[in-house]
């Protein structure tokens, strides 16, 4: 049997449908609160709904901020391999592995310490090509 976080699916679910309408800062405070359920969850999570915080602060222009939810993320790695023990455990069979990988978009599976370093790159470049000095000839 799986478990089951209700709080952190509604927040989740609210986070989506408030950016929908277009209430970004409040998708981002229920985001934020996601995160903090997620953290003391007994749920293992995927690295997409991890990263999804990372995103929304992207899309809301706070790209410094994103950044830094990326490398708390590759950061925090370690932990989820203590609580998720299947993340690199090569003798667990592949359906348990799935929600602790990402596909990529040809449909590779990844580890997400892959998937975030590729990320962190993305948004730094992000932030450079948006900083002042960067638009100066």
């Amino acid at each position: 049997m799986f478990s089951n976080d209700e709080v952190t699916a509604h927040l989740l679910r609210e986070s989506t449908r408030l950016k929908d309408a277009g209430d970004i800062g409040a998708a981002l405070a229920c985001l934020s609160q996601a995160k903090q359920t997620m953290l003391a969850s007994p749920v293992s999570y995927p690295i997409e709904t991890w990263c999804k915080y990372a995103r929304y602060l992207l899309a809301a222009g706070k790209v410094e901020e994103a950044i830094a939810e990326l490398q708390w993320l590759l950061d925090d790695l370690p932990r989820r391999k203590r609580k998720e023990y299947f993340v690199d455990d090569k003798s667990v069979n592949s359906s348990m592995t799935r929600s602790a990988k990402i596909k990529d978009a040809n449909g590779s599976m990844r580890h997400p310490k892959k998937v975030l370093k590729e990320l962190l790159i993305r948004y730094k470049k992000i932030q450079g090509d948006l900083s002042p000095t960067a638009k100066e000839p």
